[in-house]
C-alpha cells in the first residue's frame, strides 16, 4: 500500500494525474485487504470443516486435532484433556506386550 502510493506520487510528477490516481486507488485497495486480513474474522479464520480439512490433509496428530475442537468450541479444554488420556492409555496399550 505504502509503495503503491510512493508510485503514485512519483507518477503525478513525471506522468500525470490519471496515473496517480490509479496508483492511489490502488493503495487504498491494498491498505483494506491488508486491513481485512488483519482484522475481520471471516477472513483470517478458516471455517470449522475447512480447518478440518485441512488438518487431515496434512496428518495433524490427534492432539491437533483436539485442539481445533478446542479452538472451535466443539469441546472444553477439559473434555479434550480427558479425551486426550484416553487415546494416550489406548496406543499404551496396543503398544503394550500381549
Amino acid at each position: 500500500g505504502v509503495v503503491l502510493a510512493i508510485l503514485g506520487c512519483v507518477s503525478a510528477a513525471h506522468h500525470g494525474a490519471m496515473e496517480a490516481v490509479a496508483c492511489f486507488i490502488a493503495s487504498g485497495i491494498a491498505f483494506l485487504a491488508l486491513f481485512a486480513s488483519y482484522k475481520l474474522r471471516f477472513v483470517r479464520q478458516a471455517s470449522y470443516d475447512r480447518a478440518k480439512y485441512l488438518a487431515q490433509l496434512i496428518g495433524l496428530s490427534p492432539m491437533g486435532l483436539l485442539m481445533i475442537e478446542v479452538a472451535y468450541e466443539r469441546i472444553t479444554p477439559e473434555q479434550a484433556d480427558r479425551e486426550l488420556a484416553r487415546l494416550e492409555e489406548a496406543a499404551e496399550r496396543a503398544e503394550a506386550p500381549q
